[in-house]
């Protein structure tokens, strides 16, 4: 089974036709996808006992932390595991 974080950082344009919709089509019996939107401020992006459940972690644009200690952490953890990041950048050059 392959755990895929997708991280839903905004429900217009990229948002909404490459992550939002693009992951709730996915119909896989191996693949698990938990879709979750950064608004959700209970979402433990930086908990290390959540995060090393998943072997992909997908988001569009960047990921907006707090500050640079939090991204950090995400960072260590993401390393640690060796979690894959797949992001779309939205056309940006």
């Amino acid at each position: 089974m392959i755990n895929i974080l997708v991280l839903n950082i905004d429900n217009d344009g990229v948002g909404y036709w490459r992550i939002l919709n693009s992951h709730i089509a996915i119909n896989d019996p191996d693949i698990h996808i938990e879709l979750r939107s950064m608004f959700d401020h209970t979402l433990p992006i930086l908990h290390e006992e959540y995060l090393r459940n998943f072997q992909i972690v997908v988001y569009n644009k960047k990921i907006a932390f707090k500050d640079e200690k939090s991204e950090k952490i995400f960072d260590s953890i993401v390393k640690k595991y060796n979690i894959k990041r797949v992001y779309d950048i939205d056309d940006h050059w």
